[in-house]
């Protein structure tokens, strides 16, 4: 009897030994999974085998950012519907011209606000292959509105972009149909009135970001308006296997080499006869490029700032078969601006709109995607050329070195003086924000012999002047 009851106890216990065990396997490998899939909503399958893992202590990174965001959507609600609002007046009344008004402030005074979400644009929400797409995106001058329709003939996709004129969007458009330029409705024009904004201070930052606002595919290809793209840009993109990679990764940023293409005549007068040489030799293909290059009349972009395009693997790119991926193994300069393919979506960095006229205006946004966690990896057989022109005005005023005055006020008259100080100034500020406001989820670190680029800096006034 006691034999009996003893088994009878054995048996009650084991099962609810049983049950209590598998309640909490239940559980765990519910938290397990729970986390498992928060990290591959961050890094994807793709980059959780094939490269870095996960940094550590996921979740409490995780859960950081989502305080954080949690604070910037209530500030960014009411900024969202203010903008749709006015945007649906613009297309009410067939305008999409913006004046600045106020709103753009000498670089002398800065505000040190930046942002951290592009708050505009749609969720990054999960994509299949087959849903991503692509749209060109850039920004142009007046003088270089003419380069807008052969943009056109080589790239064969939607189109956005904003003018910084005073040209009416219907007189540019003519332009750019007229003699096999850009297809109706090819195009999408937005511009910035420029009529009273201080040379120098060409609002470069707030045109891509206004380029960026009106894009309805899920990525974009950015180039500045004088690089152009090769011909095969848009059939490449669109191989299955790169939307495979793109859909995969929401945080993959494809890098398009950049080439100069050298002048095809001298001097400062690049119009009429000497901008149809440049214009014929701009090289369509790998094949063109090749030939340009070993014939020493196309090189890799602006050999005098390496740090610019220099992370760039060249010589591996000629080895590189078409569609194929090269993952940039590390970054050699925090001045690092290639031009890129990426998804558009609100997680992705804006260009920072404080940084007006020439410099830093790109390398910053490129040093913030770093620290999200963006990959950059080349692709085979695409790429863009800068077409040979003269210096902008913002260049020029880039390179003005005001003389030293000596004397009590002498940082403040150089600060005054020098555009390239202002920028500095603006940048370091920008480099403190960065580091104390955004988590490090750096996936693609500096070279162990990256450029110590703050030794260029013109500010502070009396570290390197």
């Amino acid at each position: 009897m006691i034999c009996q009851s003893a088994i009878v106890t054995v048996t009650i216990l084991y099962l609810i030994w049983s049950v209590w065990a598998i309640w909490i396997l239940s559980a765990s490998s519910k938290k397990g999974k729970d986390f498992v899939g928060s990290v591959h909503k961050l890094l994807p399958d793709r980059l959780m085998n094939s490269r870095q893992g996960p940094p550590s202590e996921g979740e409490k990174i995780l859960q950081m950012e989502q305080q954080k965001l949690a604070i910037e959507l209530a500030a960014t609600l009411k900024q969202r519907k203010n903008f749709e609002q006015k945007l649906k007046q613009l297309n009410e009344n067939g305008s999409g011209s913006i004046e600045l008004n106020n709103a753009l402030n000498p670089t002398i005074n800065p505000t040190f606000t930046f942002k951290r979400k592009s708050t505009l644009a749609p969720e990054c929400t999960p994509l299949k292959p087959e849903e991503v797409h692509y749209t060109l995106v850039t920004q142009v001058s007046t003088e270089r509105v003419w380069m807008l329709k052969h943009h056109c003939k080589r790239w064969k996709g939607p189109i956005s972009i904003a003018a910084f004129t005073n040209r009416s969007i219907a007189d540019i458009h003519n332009e750019i149909t007229v003699h096999d330029g850009c297809d109706t409705g090819q195009v999408h024009i937005q511009t910035v009135n420029s009529d009273g904004v201080e040379e120098g201070e060409y609002p470069v930052n707030t045109l891509r970001n206004l380029a960026l606002s009106v894009v309805q595919t899920s990525h974009v290809v950015y180039l500045d308006i004088d690089f152009w793209q090769s011909t095969n840009s848009l059939e490449i993109l669109n191989f299955k296997y790169v939307r495979e990679e793109l859909a995969d990764d929401d945080r993959l940023a494809i890098v398009i080499p950049a080439f100069q293409l050298a002048r095809q005549c001298g001097g400062e007068d690049l119009d009429g006869e000497c901008e149809q040489r440049n214009i014929q030799k701009m090289p369509q293909n790998k094949l063109e490029l090749g030939t340009l290059v070993k014939a020493h009349e196309a090189s890799p972009f602006d050999p005098t700032n390496r740090g610019g395009h220099g992370s760039t693997e060249y010589g591996h790119w000629f080895k590189q078969r078409r569609a194929q991926f090269h993952d940039l193994p590390c970054i050699r300069s925090n001045r690092y601006e290639p031009y890129m393919a990426f998804r558009y979506c609100r997680d992705f960095p804006p260009f920072q709109e404080q940084f007006t006229g020439y410099g830093k205006n790109k390398m910053s946004q490129i040093m913030q995607m770093r620290r999200n966690g963006y990959i950059f990896s080349q692709l085979g057989d695409i790429f863009v050329t800068h077409y040979p022109h003269s210096n902008s005005k913002a260049r020029k005023m880039w390179n003005k070195v005001p003389k030293k005055s000596g004397g009590k006020h002498e940082e403040e008259n150089f600060l005054r003086n020098s555009k390239r100080a202002q920028v500095d100034r603006i940048f370091v500020e920008f480099k403190k924000w960065l580091m104390n406001n955004i988590t490090d989820l750096e996936r693609v670190h500096l070279c162990a012999d990256a450029e110590d680029d703050d030794k260029r800096l013109w500010w502070p006034l009396n570290k390197n002047r």
